[in-house]
């Protein structure tokens, strides 16, 4: 028998348990975090706006914490500009399909992309790669020599030692191959993907710069049946749509004046991948409800321009499209970057094509980018879009 004004003996036996497993979680986080730290990543309580959201922990490359020890945790995902001489402008080039152990054409958009940025004011502060990095099926481990006959004996000019952000194409996917990619991160000092999805910020002293690097090949079904491909693990990667939570809460909590998406696969192309129908139902409204600035892609192997205005009476194949009325979709197709397709098609959003090899160059103030495509037999752009900034 309980005597009056004792605690119950279960409710004492309960308090205990919670408090055991109090401890437990606590001692789970303790232990997640110092084994992310001796990886060279940071999980921290709060998740500021660089975080990946990762089963509520936030994670951080632990480069871009060093690089803003002055500053406070809520900052500290801001990338500060290391070598850029005119903080109100920014230069960057991106290229896609790239990775074909050092053949002739790659070495000469290498050639003349280094060209670029040598001669480029503010010079280039990062290369943005669009995937299908290395050529047939990615890389087998962070020694595979395509790291050295594809990457670092290719893009050797001084101009070019600058981080390489990248994102994963269909190629680096093959026989699931992808986290070497990333594993190469933590040994190199200028190949930056963080993940399979991640984002870096770029802060000037009068705009900021998102990127936003996202993995398209799960979000297409038609890979899982594929030769090549694990379909089960194509499914796993993106059977709790974790990956567009987090595309749109990273839009949605972005104070960037430019959000700037980089995927694979195009949304819209004019060469003989076509559209891609899973992305046009999956990604449009999320850039169109966030209003991102541009969308850069690669897999047909030339340079492309597409763009499309929404109003509120667009059609859309999606029934979820909640359009924003006069947000334009600006695309632009960079995976020349060592072979090319000659076909093109009409197609009713294309405005430029360029069915050789090249790259393109964005310049960026605060007012707008320049975005121009370049090939390798000019210095001078072959055309050029100009796409405001959002205030």
């Amino acid at each position: 028998m309980e005597r009056r004004g004792e605690e119950p003996r279960w409710r004492t036996v309960s308090m205990l348990l919670a408090a055991l497993l109090l401890v437990t979680s606590v001692t789970s986080v303790e232990s997640r975090f110092l084994r992310m730290k001796n990886n060279q990543v940071v999980a921290v309580k709060q998740p500021s706006s660089n975080v990946r959201i990762n089963n509520g922990v936030g994670i951080k490359p632990l480069s871009l914490i060093q690089a803003a020890e002055t500053e406070t945790d809520t900052e500290a995902h801001i990338h500060r500009p290391s070598h850029t001489k005119d903080l109100s402008a920014a230069t960057f080039v991106s290229i896609g399909d790239w990775g074909r152990e050092g053949s002739e054409a790659q070495r000469a958009v290498a050639t003349s992309m280094a060209a670029f940025c040598a001669k480029s004011s503010p010079p280039c502060e990062a290369v943005i790669s669009s995937g299908d990095n290395f050529y047939d099926s990615g890389v087998t481990s962070v020694n595979d020599k395509q790291w050295r006959e594809s990457f670092e004996d290719v893009y050797t000019a001084p101009s070019l030692q600058v981080p390489w952000h990248a994102c994963l194409g269909n190629h680096d996917h093959q026989y699931n191959r992808w986290k070497h990619q990333i594993e190469y991160s933590t040994t190199s000092s200028r190949w930056k993907m963080l993940d399979r999805f991640y984002f870096v910020d770029f802060d000037y002293s009068t705009f900021r710069i998102r990127f936003i690097f996202i993995d398209t090949t799960p979000l297409i079904k038609s890979y899982q049946t594929r030769f090549g491909f694990d379909g089960d693990a194509l499914r796993a990667l993106d059977s709790s749509g974790e990956q567009m939570r987090w595309l749109n809460q990273t839009l949605c909590g972005s104070s960037a004046q430019f959000n700037i998406v980089v995927g694979h696969h195009p949304i819209y192309s004019a060469s003989k991948h076509g559209d891609t129908e899973d992305l046009t139902n999956i990604l449009l409204p999320v850039f169109n409800d966030n209003n991102v600035t541009a969308y850069i892609s690669g897999h047909d192997h030339n340079l492309q321009y597409l763009t499309r205005t929404f109003s509120e009476n667009s059609p859309s194949s999606s029934p979820s499209f909640s359009v924003v009325s006069n947000h334009t979709l600006h695309q632009f197709v960079t995976g020349a970057g060592s072979k090319t397709d000659s076909y093109m098609t009409n197609h009713p959003h294309l405005y430029y094509d360029l069915p050789s090899n090249g790259f393109i160059s964005m310049s960026f103030n605060s007012s707008s980018v320049t975005v121009e495509f370049r090939g390798i037999d000019s210095d001078e752009p072959l055309y050029d879009v100009h796409i405001p900034a959002i205030f």
